[in-house]
């Protein structure tokens, strides 16, 4: 079984990937494997996930990469801005 998740792009990753998109996983998986599935569909990502800091949000909250998702979830992908 299969659950529909929408994925937000941020700063530098919108660049390689868009800004939204909506992707399939199966039900009871983590973050760590959408993470895992961005990396195949968008090889690039591996690159700049390496040289950012991730910062993920579930449904706009903060998360670490072991919690579960859950159909319609939204989580957005961004890294620290720096600036002044």
């Amino acid at each position: 079984m299969a659950m529909n998740l929408k994925v937000k792009y941020f700063v530098p990753f919108d660049q390689l990937m868009g800004k939204t998109e909506i992707l399939e996983l199966d039900v009871g998986a983590a973050v760590e494997a959408l993470l895992s599935l961005l990396g195949q569909k968008y090889p690039e990502f591996n690159l700049a996930s390496l040289e950012h800091h991730l910062i993920i949000l579930l449904n706009g909250t903060l998360c670490t990469q072991n919690v579960e998702l859950s159909e319609g979830d939204e989580i957005s992908i961004l890294t620290p801005q720096l600036g002044g």
